[in-house]
């Protein structure tokens, strides 16, 4: 009895149970339909979220885009500006540059006279000689060569010597003059008879002890400098002495003196600056010592050197009648 009792209270109680499990399963099935439900409305929400950042992206790159689409007009507009200005400018830049050139003539005359091998080609024949006019006095013309004509040394080595003496005064009027010049333009050029100044003279100049003095020479030793200009000479054909060239050691016109090609080739110096080449030339007087020679540096500066030295080109000077 006890164990029937028993089966029936299990029996009674799985009936009980079974009737109990159907509101029991019911409610389970509504819960996950409900966390479902809850799932995807939180990832259906969550897809919204995630898509409304890249709205915001487009929303914010678009601003981006209209800033670098407008810079590169400001910058265009800019340019266009500069270059308007430029284009504006330039014009004022040509017209100067052309007055620069058409009035060089009037500060600067030259003529033509003679003839000299100068473009390294003798097949063709001398080429005409440009001189500038120094000086104008008397009916007569003071010639420099416009470009550095040929290269030679100025005498032997470090003998002493003066213009009298030098190898290069006689190669200029015997040489040079006999070659440059026909009978009748000889019967043109003047036989003047030429001062030589010491040199002491220059080296107590203002403007030697300035040049010097920048070289960490003291003036005592600038003052201390000098040779013996020589006696006179009587000359067809000359280099200028210090003092000739004084009075235009302000001006361009010793400044940047051109070699030409047969110069070149002969040895002459060529340096290469903003005004293009340039050359050193002779001098006839003498410099701080007896065997040394003035020349012209190609920035218009006095300097000098041993009268043997080389790559000094030659500038000749004529006197001729108008």
């Amino acid at each position: 009895m006890t164990k029937q009792k028993t089966l029936q209270f299990t029996d009674s109680s799985v009936k009980r149970t079974g009737i109990q499990m159907l509101p029991r399963q019911l409610a389970t099935m509504i819960f996950l339909i409900l966390i479902l439900m809850l799932m995807t409305a939180c990832g259906f929400t969550k897809k919204e979220e995630t898509a409304k950042p890249a709205e915001r992206e487009t929303e914010i790159s678009e601003p981006l885009s209209e800033e670098t689409s407008e810079e590169p007009e400001k910058d265009f507009q800019e340019e266009s500006q500069e270059a308007d200005k430029e284009t504006e400018e330039s014009p004022q830049k040509e017209e100067s540059e052309e007055t620069t050139e058409e009035a060089a003539p009037d500060s600067v005359r030259t003529v033509l006279f003679g003839s000299y091998e100068q473009d390294g080609d003798p097949s063709n024949g001398a080429e005409p000689i440009e001189w500038i006019v120094l000086k104008e006095e008397d009916g007569r013309m003071l010639l420099l060569s416009l470009h550095a004509l040929d290269s030679l040394s100025y005498h032997e080595g470090l003998k002493d010597t003066t213009w009298e003496e030098c190898l290069l005064r006689n190669i200029l009027n015997e040489t040079f003059y006999n070659t440059a010049f026909t009978a009748e333009e000889k019967e043109k050029i003047l036989k003047v008879t030429n001062e030589n100044p010491d040199s002491n003279g220059y080296f107590n100049t203002e403007y030697a002890i300035e040049t010097y003095t920048k070289l960490d020479y003291t003036e005592e030793q600038i003052r201390e400098n000098g040779a013996l200009g020589g006696n006179a000479t009587d000359d067809y054909v000359f280099c200028l002495s210090w003092e000739e060239v004084f009075p235009y050691l302000d001006s361009q016109i010793l400044e940047g003196c051109t070699p030409t090609p047969y110069a070149i080739a002969q040895g002459a110096w060529n340096g290469n600056d903003e005004t293009g080449a340039a050359s050193r030339w002779w001098l006839r007087s003498p410099g701080g010592e007896q065997y040394q020679v003035l020349y012209m540096n190609e920035e218009g500066v006095l300097r000098y050197i041993a009268a043997g030295g080389s790559g000094i080109s030659v500038r000749p000077a004529i006197w001729i009648t108008e």
